[in-house]
């Protein structure tokens, strides 16, 4: 077994941060969840990612050292609540990562939780480049034109965000590494809100794979990631999807092929 390290989970009492928080206390890991909700199963500290007060609160209980953060934390597209969705998602997630950063050891590592809903943003530079230098959830709403976009929409744009963040992240820290993790469908109990608010994605995708992913496949590529094992990965979207993304690209890559 590998030394005892420290991991902050957010959101780790229900669902993907649920099992990640299992697979390290079952490995001998100390772990801190960072949730809403509480949980008995290990040490807990109250956080509202989309509170800037409860952020600075929450990282103000820590201690150290910190060898890692898993931000699990997230809510699904649902009716008008865009302006949740991208200030919990990405701002409050953002957030919470940089005003931990000084606590993390040098080789730690930091491993989110994005989504293959977010696999679309390099056809939408130019809005994440003007929405990315953005802190304020009242300016970024401007910026975006939030009223203008789905639920659904702003869901993707939250995890493009989280994606390309990482990558920076990724170029610029010194030790640290930061990865992000994009899974198909997962059962949760999140999973009927992104059944209605993706509902034609979840239909096709289901005709490429046979089934969903189980919360314990996803929290396994996240505690890897997270791992000493994995010392020499930085800045990768790490797509954990049953194959979904390899049979999207191997039929454009054969329609392209078939026009040539």
């Amino acid at each position: 077994m590998s030394p005892q390290r420290h991991y902050l989970v957010t959101g780790g009492t229900h669902g993907i941060g649920h099992a990640v928080v299992d697979q390290l206390l079952a490995k001998g890991h100390q772990v801190t969840i960072l949730d809403r909700d509480p949980s008995r199963q290990t040490h807990w500290i109250a956080l509202n990612l989309a509170d800037p007060a409860s952020i600075q609160a929450a990282i103000a209980e820590l201690s150290g050292p910190i060898h890692g953060l898993i931000n699990c934390a997230g809510i699904a597209p649902s009716d008008d609540n865009q302006r949740a969705v991208l200030a919990i998602n990405w701002l409050g997630t953002r957030t919470l990562t940089e005003s931990v950063l000084s606590r993390l050891t040098d080789d730690a590592s930091v491993v989110t939780i994005a989504s293959r809903a977010g696999d679309g943003w390099t056809e939408h530079c130019d809005m994440i480049r003007t929405a990315l230098p953005e802190i304020d959830i009242d300016q970024l709403a401007e910026c975006v034109s939030l009223d203008t976009l789905t639920p659904a929409r702003a869901y993707e744009l939250s995890k493009e965000l989280l994606i390309v963040w990482t990558l920076q992240m990724a170029g610029n820290a010194q030790g640290i590494r930061f990865n992000t993790i994009s899974p198909s469908s997962v059962d949760t109990r999140l999973t009927p809100a992104f059944k209605a608010a993706f509902q034609s994605r979840q239909t096709h995708n289901r005709s490429l794979v046979s089934r969903v992913a189980t919360t314990t496949e996803v929290a396994a590529a996240a505690c890897f990631l997270a791992s000493p094992e994995a010392s020499w990965i930085n800045g990768v979207d790490l797509k954990v999807d049953g194959g979904v993304t390899a049979k999207r690209l191997l039929t454009r890559w054969n329609l392209e092929n078939s026009e040539t």
